[in-house]
């Protein structure tokens, strides 16, 4: 899971640098007016698109993004599976979110940057944060 997590910052690490001077203007305009900074797109590339010319490029580390997002759903997917019970089919949430993200900026023209940065950073981060927490107080409890 852990190296699920990593394989995913490392992706998404890709992405971000690619649209650093859209996050700028995002930053910026965040501290003036956080609501209309969250609800517009501000230049941000959408993850799809993002993807799609990914994919259809040359492989490049570009790759890693989707092939990250990719391997955090399945990690997820196989361990909840195996192991979940009670509310920990809700990792699934976070752990889909990227491909969300994916699917949803290929169908929205504008995209406005908090649903992208919460479908691309947020969810998939807390789940495999919080998933990788409630294992280690399940290792460390008396059993």
């Amino acid at each position: 899971m852990f190296l699920a997590g990593v394989g995913y910052v490392a992706g998404l690490a890709v992405y971000l640098r690619s649209n650093l001077d859209a996050l700028s203007v995002l930053a910026s305009a965040a501290t003036a007016d956080p609501t209309a900074a969250l609800s517009a797109s501000h230049g941000l590339t959408p993850p799809g698109a993002f993807v799609l010319g990914t994919v259809a490029a040359p492989p490049s580390v570009g790759l890693a993004f989707p092939a990250g997002a990719a391997l955090l759903a399945l990690v997820f997917v196989g361990t909840v599976a195996k192991f979940g019970r009670g509310t920990a089919y809700l990792y699934l949430v976070g752990a889909f979110a990227p491909l969300g993200a994916f699917s949803f900026g290929t169908a929205v023209a504008v995209e406005p940057s908090g649903a992208t940065l919460a479908l691309l950073v947020v969810l998939p981060l807390a789940a495999t944060l919080v998933f990788l927490g409630d294992v280690g107080w399940f290792l460390l409890s008396d059993r």
